[in-house]
């Protein structure tokens, strides 16, 4: 399919769109170029998948030894900096306490950051 015959597609409204893949899915037989213009016409209308924000997190341990947990997160990380400069007002040690990145704020992303964290941190 050329550049010009796209650009007219793309033009299309979507009520046009949709007519138009009506009018070819109603068609027992399609050409090729019939069929990449249907598949074209289809991808017009999906959306991009959207990757997720990275979720920072703020992690601290008790002791020098002991395991990183997660004590606050947000997807800004300047919030979470703020955060972490009132723990250390409060008197815990820099060394204590980690800003990190995880994939996402679902659960299981935020816990395999802190696991990767533990690991480094032992």
């Amino acid at each position: 399919m050329t550049r010009a015959r796209k650009a007219t597609l793309r033009a299309y409204s979507p009520a046009m769109r949709a007519e138009r893949i009506a009018l070819y899915a109603a068609k027992p037989v399609l050409l090729q170029a019939e069929v990449e213009e249907l598949e074209f016409l289809r991808s017009l209308d999906r959306k991009p998948a959207r990757k997720p924000r990275p979720y920072f997190l703020l992690c601290s341990r008790a002791a020098a030894d002991a395991p990183f947990a997660i004590q606050f997160g947000d997807k800004d990380r300047e919030t979470v900096a703020f955060e972490r400069q009132s723990y250390r007002d409060a008197g815990d040690k820099a060394s204590d306490l980690r800003v990190i990145r995880a994939a996402s704020s679902r659960k299981a992303d935020c816990d395999a950051a802190v696991a990767k964290l533990n690991r480094i941190a032992a």
